[in-house]
């Protein structure tokens, strides 16, 4: 794992924009950054096709390629997440397991002031492109489903689709559902786009429990104007990892805390369908 990098600590920001910059992030962008965590302190990961064996990583191994990140050494990073790959891990595992830890710590940096808004933004932009470049390793370990399936995938208006939704929407494209996703500036845009394409799914995220009257009130909508009436809508994302009862409470018919669990949802819901 690569030598501790230390942290350069939050660049110079006059005390108004850095109040407003950190009310839009502590209630927007890092309640969806950062997920809650599940993880035990050792990360430990089952290899495919290695007898057996698994790789196991530390939080200290975790919190060593977020420092890279921050410090911006963006290709020393996406070459330790090539090396863990090259132990053995299926992407699955590095994708959820290790991407969305190393996400966490990103997001934790900002809440323990020890990296800037610009630090945890480029941190997170190369953890897209990582993601990106496991597309194709993904594509070979999910089972196709049948051709037609459909989701839309998509924040509350004017909120921010984050790495969390991003992760989902390479799972679902691996196994080769037809994705929309994106953030949308009003729910009358929202549910146009549901009014004049058919989508078998509506997948909701959500990054705050406060957020469940207007996930409520958008889900009664989308069912009143979306094209396919019998659309299933399944909710994820950091408030119902929070709460459970969420989903049920705002009448979504399913929900998924991880992308794994969020297509598993999804095949059950259309499964359904067809009973």
């Amino acid at each position: 794992m690569p030598k501790k990098v230390g942290n350069r600590g939050p660049r110079r920001v006059d005390p108004g924009t850095r109040h407003v910059i950190g009310a839009m992030l502590r209630n927007r962008i890092i309640p969806t950054l950062v997920e809650t965590r599940t993880e035990s302190p050792l990360i430990a990961v089952a290899t495919q096709g290695k007898s057996g064996s698994k790789v196991t990583l530390s939080e200290n191994d975790v919190a060593d390629i977020a420092d890279l990140l921050l410090a911006g050494h963006e290709q020393s990073a996406l070459d330790e997440f090539d090396a863990i790959f090259e132990k053995g891990i299926s992407a699955r595992r590095l994708i959820v397991d290790v991407f969305g830890a190393v996400a966490s710590h990103l997001g934790e940096a900002w809440v323990n002031d020890t990296a800037s808004f610009a630090d945890v933004t480029l941190g997170m932009a190369v953890l897209h492109k990582a993601l990106r470049n496991k597309a194709a390793h993904l594509a070979l370990e999910i089972e196709s489903d049948p051709f037609g399936n459909s989701i839309m995938l998509s924040p509350l208006p004017n909120h921010t689709h984050v790495f969390g939704a991003a992760v989902v929407e390479e799972f679902f494209r691996a196994a080769d559902w037809d994705v929309h996703s994106g953030g949308f500036s009003t729910e009358n845009e929202l549910l146009k786009a549901l009014a004049d394409e058919e989508f078998s799914i509506f997948g909701l995220s959500l990054g705050q429990p406060q957020q469940s009257d207007d996930g409520r009130r958008l889900i009664s909508r989308i069912r009143a104007r979306s094209m396919n009436q019998n659309i299933k809508i399944m909710v994820g994302g950091p408030a119902v990892v929070l709460d459970k009862r969420i989903p049920s409470e705002i009448g979504a018919d399913g929900f998924a805390v991880n992308a794994e669990e969020a297509l598993k949802v999804a095949r059950h819901l259309l499964d359904q369908n067809d009973d």
